[in-house]
């Protein structure tokens, strides 16, 4: 086999190398082959948009390089290079990289303009199905010979619909893959139109220019009209840097399980139906014993090798609990006595718990 005749896919090769040595290095990092800790993906630039839309621009472009396990990088991959060994000989290696990027940026702007709530989102599929997305629009063209356009329409739409298809699933981000789409079909015909309409020759040079612009003044433009709350940043990073800690994942359960033991706790309190004596009931049996195995679940946790920040919302816990208890008592006192004393003190703890509740969520 003559090799002259084989096609240059130097972008290509280097794309798909630079996203498995990161791959590698993420996983010497601990995010994960297969029990994925996302929390690596923020730190590493997944687009999240807590952190993207309050500073962390460079993440729309990061987060093409990122991927949730193998499988993930192994199908993004093969895309890449099944695309790519059609468009960057035709294409050239730096119309091929914008193309490739810049259908990357508005895929992360597609992804954080859809979801509400945020998602922790990366992969380099919006930018692959921005490639396809452009190749399908030169098959359109008379630019490819009509001889083979046809049976390459029919593969690369079959690919795109199934794609989007399997991505209506949850755990995948289809407003990405759509935004990459539409993006790399309008690219395809910016880049087409001078090629094929005489007048518009002039506009050649300007094109590549003109879409990594208009790239850059979306982007400019999505993310100062789409702040995020400066607290919301900070409890975000807050969370990354307990992360970093041996014991942060068990912290995460013990914390759910005191939340689960809380809210049996108080599950039936707010029954106005009660009597005096079944509340007291409902108190002994099942509030004061679960709120005890959440106290023994924080004595656990004291224990554990945590963040400063996490030691101090353990001293929180303990202090919600304590006043829960208190709260309980004095409401049996004045369901038994009827004493209005004793109304001004459960007003005064109810004040409290909310506060420390709010302090909680804060960290």
């Amino acid at each position: 086999m003559d090799k002259t005749n084989e096609p240059n896919l130097c972008a290509t090769y280097s794309l798909i190398v630079v996203n498995i040595l990161i791959f590698m290095l993420m996983l010497a990092d601990g995010a994960g082959f297969f029990d994925i800790d996302g929390h690596v993906h923020m730190r590493w630039g997944s687009n999240f948009a807590p952190l993207t839309l309050t500073g962390d621009w460079w993440r729309l472009i990061s987060n093409i390089f990122i991927h949730f396990g193998p499988i993930h990088l192994a199908m993004n991959m093969y895309a890449l290079y099944s695309i790519g060994i059609f468009l960057e000989p035709m294409l050239g290696k730096v119309k091929y990289l914008t193309a490739y990027f810049c259908a990357g940026v508005f895929a992360s702007l597609a992804s954080l303009w859809w979801h509400v709530p945020p998602v922790n989102s990366a992969g380099a599929s919006g930018a692959i199905f921005g490639l396809y997305g452009l190749f399908f629009a030169l098959l359109t063209t008379r630019l490819i010979p009509e001889v083979t356009r046809n049976s390459l329409m029919a593969n690369t739409a079959i690919f795109i619909g199934y794609n989007l298809f399997y991505g209506i699933k949850d755990g995948v981000d289809n407003a990405a893959h759509i935004g990459g789409l539409l993006s790399g079909m309008v690219i395809g015909y910016a880049l087409v139109l001078p090629l094929l309409v005489e007048k518009l020759q002039v506009l050649r040079k300007w094109i590549q220019p003109g879409i990594v612009a208009v790239t850059a003044a979306a982007a400019f433009l999505f993310l100062k009209t789409h702040l995020e709350s400066q607290k919301m940043r900070d409890a975000v990073l807050a969370t990354l840097e307990n992360s970093r800690y041996p014991d942060f994942k068990k912290f995460n359960e013990q914390f759910q399980a005191i939340s689960e033991y809380d809210q049996k706790a108080v599950a039936d309190l707010a029954n106005d139906n009660l009597s005096p004596k079944e509340f007291s009931e409902l108190l002994k049996n099942v509030s004061y014993p679960a709120w005890e195995k959440a106290k023994d679940l924080l004595l656990e946790m004291e224990q554990m090798d945590v963040s400063e920040n996490a030691k101090k919302k353990i001293a929180l816990l303990r202090e919600y609990i304590d006043l829960r208890k208190v709260q309980a008592k004095l409401i049996d006192s004045y369901n038994r006595t009827q004493n209005a004393a004793f109304v001004p003190m459960i007003e005064k703890s109810a004040v409290a718990i909310n506060n420390l509740q709010d302090k909680i969520k804060a960290m």
